[in-house]
């Protein structure tokens, strides 16, 4: 007698079955087929058929496993990867969901911060790590890309929770939901402090002058310059030229170093009248040249000014080369309507080479025959 049943497998619940073989029987006596046996052996074959399926389906969840593990391990890997540029680059990021108003912070973000991700209550006072100025800042960054969806990237201060000053630059944007309503905000947190300060020291570097500590020839020109395109009807820029008197007879009998301090004494009287006179900008023009720009200054201010500097100028200083005595002369000229840059220097020039002919050490106005002595 021979028996023989297929076996059909489901390769998904909704597909229809195939045939993958037979479930045969044999037996070399013969005799007639019994329904019983039969319908017996046709449950033997569907038990097979189960058999195969569950085994299919777990071959099949198995190698799900493998792909979502490996998935995790790339994620935990990207992960990893990413914290390890958020440390080089010294940025964080950071998630704000907006229905629980719950904040998510990367490592990096916590390192930034200086507090540890274990410490909630700091967390959930974010904004407190920032100076009043800066927070009105950021906060209303916040507001605004919330409801208009306009992205922010701003620079501010920042106390850390060691107590440190730092600069950083704050960036984020907002994601919309399915519903397309405003869903969360996203953004990365940067500690910027050394390329701050890097970029300060660059632009002090680009318009001071080093040994005197004033403004370089450059940046003062600039400013001069702005100053007269605004001059009006009721408004003034002066101009005084300040020349050291025989600097060269310094320099060759004492040495360029006692020459640097006297660069460094005069500009420190300079510098302590653009502090007593508001509106007055001083700068080295040339090796022994200074000048100031008076902005706004009365005709009583600048001469009551010029009175107590020529004075102030005329000194003798006890240096490691020996007593030097230092006095200069002054050349002053107010600046006319439709003035140029290269007009008021003319003027003041004028005035200076006459002091010069005459008395050194005195200061002169242009198209005013007096001058004025210690």
């Amino acid at each position: 007698m021979f028996l023989s049943v297929p076996v059909c497998v489901r390769t998904s619940k909704t597909a229809d079955p195939v045939p993958v073989g037979a479930l045969c029987a044999y037996d070399d006596a013969p005799r007639a087929r019994r329904k019983p046996e039969f319908e017996a052996f046709r449950n033997l074959a569907r038990l097979v058929e189960e058999i195969l399926e569950s085994r299919l389906v777990a071959t099949k969840s198995a190698q799900v496993a493998r792909e979502q593990e490996g998935i995790l391990q790339d994620l935990s890997r990207a992960q990893r990867q990413q914290h390890q540029a958020e440390r080089i680059a010294g940025v964080g990021s950071w998630r704000l969901h907006l229905s629980s108003n719950e904040v998510s912070w990367s490592p990096q973000t916590y390192a930034i911060h200086g507090i540890s991700p274990d410490d909630r209550e700091a967390l959930e006072k974010a904004l407190s790590f920032y100076p009043d100025s800066s927070r009105s800042i950021i906060e209303e960054s916040i507001q605004r890309c919330i409801v208009t969806g306009r992205p922010y990237d701003v620079e501010i201060n920042f106390r850390n929770g060691h107590g440190e000053l730092r600069r950083v630059r704050a960036m984020g944007e907002r994601i919309l939901g399915k519903t397309g309503e405003p869903e969360e905000l996203i953004g990365v947190f940067q500690d910027i402090t050394e390329q701050y300060e890097m970029e300060r020291q660059l632009r002090h570097m680009a318009t001071i002058d080093q040994m005197s500590g004033v403004f370089n020839r450059g940046h003062f020109d600039t400013l001069l310059k702005q100053n007269l395109a605004q001059l009006h009807i009721g408004s003034t820029v002066s101009l005084v030229l300040v020349d050291l008197d025989d600097f060269k007879h310094v320099n060759d009998r004492y040495g360029h170093g006692a020459g640097d301090e006297m660069i460094r004494r005069v500009s420190a009287i300079l510098k302590s009248v653009t502090l007593e006179e508001g509106g007055t900008i001083a700068g080295r023009i040339g090796g022994d040249e200074f000048a100031l720009a008076m902005i706004d200054a009365s005709p009583n201010d600048l001469l009551s000014m010029v009175r107590s500097l020529v004075p102030a100028l005329a000194f003798e200083a006890e240096t490691e080369w020996g007593s030097i005595s230092m006095t200069s002369t002054l050349g002053i000229a107010e600046a006319q309507p439709n003035d140029k840059i290269a007009d008021l220097y003319a003027r003041a020039d004028r005035a200076l080479y006459r002091a010069k002919q005459m008395q050194k050490g005195c200061a002169a106005f242009d198209g005013i025959e007096q001058l004025f002595e210690a």
